[in-house]
């Protein structure tokens, strides 16, 4: 079953599954996106993604957002009650 994004409870369930995504994404993902890193920036982007990707430049929230988009697709089910 997949989120249903007509109805509010479908689209909260979708916002959920992307925000756990950007808690999961690792260095490589990060390196595969095109972005290179410095040893600070991946640990302030361990500590808090969110805080990382709203700070972030619009091209490296891009690409962030591109690794989210991606496994939102692979794993529809995720959060679905």
């Amino acid at each position: 079953m997949r989120y249903d994004l007509t109805t509010s409870a479908g689209r909260t369930g979708d916002f959920h599954n992307k925000l756990r995504i950007l808690l999961g994404i690792d260095l490589h993902e990060l390196e595969a996106a095109g972005l290179t890193l410095s040893q600070m920036d991946w640990y302030t982007f361990r500590e808090n993604p969110f805080r990382w990707f709203i700070a972030a430049s619009t091209e490296d929230a891009e690409a962030v957002w591109s690794i989210v988009e991606r496994r939102s697709v692979r794993n529809p089910r995720i959060g679905v009650d």
